[in-house]
């Protein structure tokens, strides 16, 4: 018996398959200057709220893993520094530092580089999140069939326990009857 994943777990997985086919699509389209600078500033941060989604839904629900909320967190802290330079590049005050300026091949490369990382962490925290989530369904196939075997147990256990208690009520009655006898055979006698 399989168990159906949950409407929430269904649009986590909906968002992130959905945010990261917009996100690549943007990402191209702007590289390839097909894309206008307000479908640029809607786009991506449209494309990344809808990665982020699933990525703190995750985190939300298994609290209890550690390893998962540092791959999480990691991953949403490099995409904040990779948005954070996408647009650095586009703001009048920063583009005068030669760290910001879409010249500058360290900013661009910086740039793609947190962004890899942040990708990267999200997709192996929710790869993570899917292995686990697997064992967690396998560990409890296995603790589902130690029960039915213990209940099965149990069953028979009690099935003796109750056989047990009829040769008993038999043996009982049959005693009762013995003593009822020896007591007539000796009272009769006597009178």
């Amino acid at each position: 018996m399989t168990r159906k994943p949950s409407m929430f777990s269904l649009i986590a997985i909906l968002l992130l398959v959905g945010g990261g086919v917009l996100h690549a699509y943007a990402q191209i389209a702007n590289h390839l200057g097909y894309l206008g600078d307000f479908w640029q500033e809607i786009l991506i941060p449209l494309s990344l709220g809808m990665i982020f989604a699933p990525a703190l839904y995750v985190v939300r629900h298994n609290l209890n893993q550690p390893f998962l909320k540092k791959l999480v967190l990691i991953g949403l802290g490099c995409e904040l520094i990779h948005l954070f330079l996408d647009f650095a590049d586009d703001t009048p005050g920063l583009i005068n530092y030669a760290l910001f300026s879409n010249a500058n091949p360290l900013h661009t490369f910086t740039q793609e580089i947190f962004g890899a990382v942040a990708i990267s962490a999200l997709l192996a925290a929710l790869f993570y999140f899917i292995v686990s989530y697997q064992k967690s369904e396998s560990e409890l196939h296995l603790d589902r069939d130690a029960l039915k075997k213990e209940i099965r147990e149990r069953l028979r256990v009690e099935e003796e326990i109750n056989q047990a208690k009829s040769s008993a009520e038999l043996a009982n009655r049959a005693k009762s009857e013995f003593i009822a006898r020896i007591s007539h055979e000796i009272r009769t006698p006597m009178t």
